[in-house]
């Protein structure tokens, strides 16, 4: 199991349970802490260090009224936000994280704890998730190669081209109309460049795999949003403004979307984002109660069908 499944096992369980969990427990109910006496517990530790130094508010506090024995948890007060203010690259990282790990595991406390994330890994367009049928084990590679900032190699692939090794300082993991990339600098050309995940034709590779701490630090002022061009990538999109509640627009943000203004009072949220597979964006729409303001001719195909659900499900 893969240390980025983990945490974030262990981040569902310590923000659902009531009561604080000894050691004991959480190694009993979060798959990944195999060892045992001083082991486990350096293991625990450490994520939980980790865990602390990424902001959520792992607490310790005593089981009983005796105060013999501590546990853990999180406090979903103190971890909660009313607002996601992210960075693009942190939301392309979260989105990821949802993502891949839905892809290898169901455990129903995930499941919670993505949930109280406003974090649905089921929902969403197409035209908004990436397909990780198959790639979950490659994008945990990268998502956690960007976050230990850890410089890697491995065989890509260009269009029309050679397969040829390439090593990389991976600064963030950016979704492009449905499409994985990995954006940073490549020590061989000595520049920016972008790599599309699907064009990976090895296993990611760290570069120094028994250094401990990070090999690179992300130059000040990169904006992953802006993605460099990748050769034989279309260019352009045609666009959607829709209208969400809250929760569905979260979700959508994290995958691309971008906000067109504040929160109306009614709650609902005006976004833009790409549109990609026009079916996958109508049944986003309809099973998410999300209005398409335009582009005119996709509101009248969702008003449509709206139409013809009514007619089967109304008398």
């Amino acid at each position: 199991m893969r240390k980025v499944e983990r945490l974030v096992n262990l981040i569902a369980l310590l923000l659902d349970t009531r009561r604080p969990l000894t050691l004991d427990q959480v190694a009993e109910l979060v798959p990944g802490y195999e060892a045992s006496g001083e082991s486990l517990r350096r293991m625990f530790e450490r994520d939980k260090e980790e865990l602390r130094s990424l902001g959520v508010p792992v607490e310790r506090a005593p089981i009983d009224a005796w105060g013999s024995e501590e546990g853990y948890f999180i406090d979903p007060e103190a971890y909660g936000m009313p607002e996601l203010d992210l960075a693009p690259d942190e939301r392309a990282a979260l989105a990821l994280a949802a993502r891949a790990w839905s892809g290898a595991t169901r455990d129903p406390a995930a499941v919670a704890g993505l949930a109280k994330l406003d974090l649905d890994p089921g929902a969403g367009p197409d035209a908004l998730r990436a397909n990780l049928d198959g790639a979950s084990p490659l994008l945990a590679g990268l998502l956690e190669a960007v976050s230990g900032r850890k410089r890697i190699v491995f065989t890509y692939r260009p269009p029309g081209r050679t397969a040829t090794e390439r090593r990389l300082d991976p600064y963030a993991l950016v979704n492009r109309r449905g499409t994985w990339y990995v954006v940073g600098h490549d020590s061989d050309r000595d520049a920016l460049r972008s790599f599309r995940v699907s064009r990976i034709e090895s296993d990611i590779r760290k570069l120094r795999p028994t250094s401990r701490g990070a090999d690179f630090e992300v130059p000040a002022g990169f904006d992953p949003g802006k993605l460099l061009p990748t050769a034989g990538e279309p260019e352009g999109a045609p666009m959607a403004l829709v209208r969400a509640p809250r929760a569905a627009s979260r979700l959508a943000e994290l995958r691309g979307a971008a906000p067109a203004g504040p929160p109306r009072p009614d709650g609902l949220v005006t976004l833009r984002l790409p549109v990609g597979d026009r079916d996958g964006l109508l049944g986003w729409a309809l099973g998410n109660s999300v209005e398409i303001v335009e582009p005119a001719d996709l509101r009248a195909e969702a008003r449509r069908r709206l139409a013809g659900l009514r007619a089967v499900v109304e008398p």
